[in-house]
């Protein structure tokens, strides 16, 4: 019934730390370390995370770097 990441992502949003650390912390959640991924699964992830925390941008692979 309850999906952990799910609740993991609740918690993470309503975290009182400003939003890019909330970004770093979803990312790591999300993205295996040390593992390829597809440019095209890192956009559409890294835009899953934008709109959940209601950030107003459009996803680039190239967000990862910063």
């Amino acid at each position: 019934k309850y999906h952990v990441g799910n609740i993991r992502r609740e918690l993470t949003k309503r975290w009182s730390v400003p939003v890019e650390r909330k970004i770093v912390k979803m990312i790591n959640e999300t993205f295996a370390k040390q593992a390829s991924i597809a440019k095209s699964k890192v956009k559409t992830e890294l835009q899953k995370i934008y709109d959940s925390l209601g950030i107003q941008q459009t996803a680039k692979a190239t967000d990862l770097a910063k």
